[in-house]
């Protein structure tokens, strides 16, 4: 595989390369000890004791680091991750192979700089040693911010959401640094200061590849003529934090209410950590001689940062979701918010493309007509009914007919009173109860409860056959996955449930249906009120959609959704797409599974 054989090369030069290197400050020979040939890390009070414990291994003439195999292993192990979580939520998971590949070569170049930048006193006066990555220097901040940085770019070339991709990619990033930091354990460095508790590591003074403080030379340790330090294991104590991170991320990233909370997790949770460990480290970067340690005061303000941003972003969205719609995650299951790219033949969210100025001067170009136009038109209102018990209990109704529960028959009024300045000429409805029965709540509250219903088969809801009741939540409902994910993904392949109808059954009659009432000459120049169910609309509007192949349109439609046609000269348009005329927080969505 191409990508693992790039992370493999590129790993290699990371030998000596912890996240911040330092020029080495100890000699046995310094403090009168004398060199054993056995290489030894010690954690005396867990009673380990780790022997031969190189720094790589040589293949082909090339010596290849234990670091870099590590660093690898943890990015390879990341893309996996997060491809399987791209794919799961119906993204394009070949975007984020293209976005690994560019973040990480960009990445370990921000690592680089941002550690010269730090280190300048030393390489300004040594500039051929910046571009040596070999001889060690990189910072995980550095990375970080060029690697986020890439993907924000490569985002907005790409058309889809940043936020979205941030929220994707941080358990994959956050996993891949719990790995990464046994990278410091092989080369012996990234350790803290002098520690006397049970997770003492002891490291021999001549391995030890960072800065040997006072504190540690002043607690030595001699066994059998060999010194050692003894230091707190902060690339463990990091690992653990990261893994911790990672295990609360992956269990509740699915309580996110809007793009981009899960990254803000992921960034406070670090932070807070690195502030604490930064803390005990020997080889920390400094901001010029002030004694502060760079990441250190980064970690403190991105974790007070990201908190005021998990609460700021909390309220606004509280106090006005529809303004920030766009970046809310809908409580529902990824397949309804599932849309189809025909170009690329794959599923993705509605709100990970954006729509180009062209296109949003194209749509409004469309819906604009002129007012002798619209005296020609006939105005259709498609209408999806109002609750019942069966969608509350998200259970399978297709003919399967259940009355408007208390919610759906209030929030059919509201839109019903929505709608009094519209005259509806003619009303059509599905046969079933909690159709018509919407139809003349919709009628009787916007002032037109003299206009008569007519019933059309045509309008049913598909037929379920054998899975009609059935709980989507029963794991042992005897629905098949493939069946389920067939039917909510691409519906226009599905076969129909046994003994229930094809889904090309439902699109021949629901269509014959919109066209004859559109193009009735009788119907010219008046207003439709049409009320079905939510397949039926999405198979009854389907040849009307930009993407047809893109059955359910990014999700089913609420119930009391509208949508409102406009006929002329035989040619179907939207004037409005899913409006509804409640609050939307109101709106019932199904749960995430």
């Amino acid at each position: 595989m191409g990508f693992t054989n790039f992370i493999l090369q590129a790993s290699s030069f990371l030998r000596d390369s912890a996240e911040e290197v330092t020029t080495v400050y100890s000699d046995a020979s310094q403090v009168g000890g004398t060199e054993a040939t056995e290489s030894v890390i010690r954690f005396p009070g867990l009673g380990i004791n780790i022997k031969n414990l190189t720094d790589g291994f040589d293949l082909f003439g090339l010596h290849i680091a234990w670091y870099g195999v590590i660093i690898a292993v943890g990015i390879i192990v990341a893309a996996i991750l997060v491809y399987h979580l791209a794919k799961k939520n119906g993204q394009r998971a070949d975007d984020y192979i293209d976005l690994a590949i560019i973040s990480v070569i960009l990445a370990i170049i921000g690592a680089r700089l941002y550690y010269v930048l730090f280190s300048w006193d030393y390489y300004s006066q040594h500039l051929n040693e910046i571009v040596m990555i070999r001889n060690g220097g990189l910072a995980i901040y550095g990375g970080l911010i060029f690697g986020i940085a890439t993907a924000a770019i490569v985002c907005k070339v790409k058309k889809i959401s940043f936020f979205r991709v941030l929220d994707t990619a941080v358990p994959g990033i956050v996993l891949a640094q719990a790995i990464g930091r046994w990278g410091n354990f092989m080369n012996r460095e990234a350790y803290g200061t002098y520690c006397d508790n049970f997770m003492a590591m002891q490291i021999r003074m001549s391995d030890a590849n960072g800065v040997i403080d006072d504190n540690l030379m002043n607690h030595l340790v001699n066994l059998d003529g060999v010194y050692y330090i003894q230091v707190h294991p902060t690339f463990f104590y990091e690992s653990l934090w990261c893994l911790m991170v990672f295990i609360l991320i992956m269990v509740f990233r699915k309580k996110a209410k809007y793009r981009g909370e899960v990254a803000l997790w992921y960034i406070g949770g670090y932070a807070l950590g690195r502030v604490w460990i930064e803390g005990l480290r020997t080889d920390s970067l400094m901001i010029g001689d002030s004694g502060i340690a760079i990441s250190q005061l980064l970690a403190f303000v991105l974790f007070f940062a990201s908190l005021a941003a998990l609460i700021v972003m909390r309220v606004y969205i509280k106090k006005d979701p529809e303004k920030y719609s766009e970046y809310i995650y809908l409580d529902a299951p990824h397949w309804q918010e599932l849309k189809y790219d025909k170009e690329t033949r794959t599923m993705y969210y509605p709100g990970d493309r954006e729509e180009s100025e062209e296109d949003k001067e194209n749509l409004e170009n469309e819906n604009e007509a002129s007012d002798e136009d619209k005296e020609d038109a006939t105005t259709i209102y498609v209408i999806r009914h109002g609750e019942t018990d069966a969608n509350k209990e998200r259970r399978v109704q297709g003919w399967y007919d259940k009355p408007l529960n208390e919610k759906g028959i209030e929030l059919a009024l509201v839109t019903g009173k929505a709608l009094k300045d519209v005259k509806f000429d003619l009303a059509y409805s599905s046969p079933l109860e909690r159709a018509k029965k919407t139809a003349e709540l919709i009628l009787s509250n916007s002032g037109n409860e003299e206009t008569e219903v007519v019933v059309d088969d045509r309008l049913k809801e598909m037929g379920f056959g054998d899975w009609e009741t059935l709980s989507f939540d029963d794991k042992d409902n005897g629905i098949s996955k493939e069946d389920m994910d067939t039917f909510f993904r691409n519906a226009r392949e599905f076969k129909g449930a046994p003994n229930g109808e094809k889904i090309e059954d439902v699109l021949k009659r629901t269509q014959e249906f919109l066209k004859e009432i559109g193009n009735a000459p009788e119907a010219k120049g008046k207003t439709i009120l049409v009320t079905t169910h939510g397949c039926a609309m999405r198979a009854m509007l389907n040849f009307i959609y930009d993407d047809p192949s893109d059955f359910w349109q990014g999700r089913i439609p609420f119930n009391l959704a509208v949508n409102i046609l406009e006929v002329k000269d035989g040619k179907f348009s939207f004037v409005e797409k899913d409006k509804i005329y409640y609050d939307r927080s109101l709106a019932r969505e199904y749960k995430r599974n």
